[in-house]
């Protein structure tokens, strides 16, 4: 037990006793971390999407290890790609209605504030995901379905199909953001706040079967990830619950147990109310946090969406042939003063 408070005390001291910059943000060969390759300029990448960048290395400019092994591997381009549109949009879908909305500002990637930590830990997880899925779907090349250990499901049901590659998923993600377990101070917190991020997606497997027909009693299963929004509920969970490391953070203050599973951050977060006026809240409860004491007003708008669709020719199931109307409703929504 000594032992062990040596160590964590080690870890926060060496943490907080760093000078913050983005060189000790990110890795040695690379000018930006990963996490903040993700995040920034989005608009500049949303432009070049429509140049077929999923299947280019080069918004990785700056990351010669990175993007070599991008170029190299075939497939691994587009599952950047996908693991970051994953990151991106579930980050502003998760906090559409918080004071922090996934909206960028520079200071995020000069120090750690619980901000950083949260997308340390999507862009990671959102990597791992990415690369299981495609190791599932043959799409990148060196890797294949998971190996099944012995059925224990007896006469009920037994492994078979094809299980996502945790395992490949998980070592492959390391790997391409060059976490070591020797690193200290700046770089440990982040491989941590990115050890996170892999967590959650080994937190959220789950097993899938399939019966050939009625008359088979025997089930065919196999490991399946849950859909990613699942874990970016968990991912979010953790951006509430992350932990200041500082040096008034001692071991005594903490509960060794629970902080090695929660993210941590070295900055309060920012005063963000001022940003909030003019945004939608999701309903008065959430107004009275969101638009910070300021109050808020209601308007109606006209809602339009699709609805009674059907089949043009129920002889052929084609997006071309399905037809929809037109409908409209009036919505009250609430926005920040």
């Amino acid at each position: 037990m000594i032992c062990t408070r040596i160590v964590i005390m080690f870890f926060f001291s060496t943490v907080v006793s760093y000078g913050i910059s983005n060189k000790s943000l990110s890795n040695t060969s690379c000018r930006k971390p990963y996490y903040q390759m993700v995040f920034m300029n989005k608009g500049k990448l949303n432009m070049i999407e429509q140049g077929n960048i999923s299947r280019s290395c080069n918004w990785l400019n700056g990351c010669k290890r990175e993007r070599k092994l991008c170029w190299k591997k075939r497939g691994l381009a587009q599952v950047l790609w996908n693991a970051r549109k994953l990151a991106l949009e579930y980050c502003k879908s998760q906090f559409r209605y918080d004071q922090w909305n996934c909206a960028l500002k520079m200071k995020y990637f000069k120090d750690i504030y619980r901000e950083t930590a949260y997308m340390q830990a999507i862009a990671a997880a959102s990597l791992m995901y990415s690369i299981a899925v495609a190791c599932s779907q043959g799409q990148l090349h060196g890797c294949k379905c998971a190996e099944h250990v012995k059925s224990q499901g007896g006469t009920k049901w037994h492994w078979g199909g094809c299980s996502h590659n945790i395992k490949f998923a998980r070592k492959f993600a390391k790997r391409f953001l060059g976490i070591k377990s020797n690193e200290n101070g700046l770089t440990r917190l982040i491989n941590f706040n990115s050890e996170i991020g892999f967590r959650s997606i080994q937190n959220n497997i789950e097993r899938k079967c399939f019966r050939v027909s009625d008359s088979c009693s025997v089930e065919t299963c196999w490991k399946s990830l849950k859909p990613f929004d699942r874990i970016s509920v968990e991912l979010k969970n953790q951006y509430h619950t992350a932990i200041s490391v500082n040096t008034t953070n001692t071991v005594n203050h903490l509960n060794i147990g629970n902080s090695l599973h929660k993210l941590m951050y070295i900055k309060p977060t920012l005063n963000l109310c001022q940003s909030t006026t003019g945004r939608r809240c999701n309903n008065t409860d959430n107004c009275a946090t969101l638009c910070c004491g300021r109050g808020f007003f209601s308007k109606t708008i006209e809602l339009v969406y699709f609805c009674n669709c059907g089949w043009r020719d129920q002889a052929v199931f084609t997006s071309d042939s399905l037809v929809c109307e037109q409908c409209s409703k009036n919505q009250n929504i609430f926005v920040c003063k």
